[in-house]
């Protein structure tokens, strides 16, 4: 599976954990946030991320 498509998909699985279970984004992404390449607070794509946070949420 390539970067773009897992990033979609761990975009999908934080939306319905948000939406059907009340977990936020960091809870699912902690200590994956550089894997995934996806801000953890805004679920940006990028690889400019410092501790899980892309330039504009930092």
């Amino acid at each position: 599976m390539d970067q773009e498509k897992k990033q979609n998909l761990m975009e999908e699985i934080v939306n319905l954990a948000r939406y059907e279970d009340d977990c936020n984004p960091g809870e699912i992404l902690e200590g994956h946030t550089d894997y995934f390449k996806i801000c953890y607070c805004c679920l940006a794509k990028t690889n400019d991320l410092e501790s899980g946070l892309c330039v504009k949420c930092r």
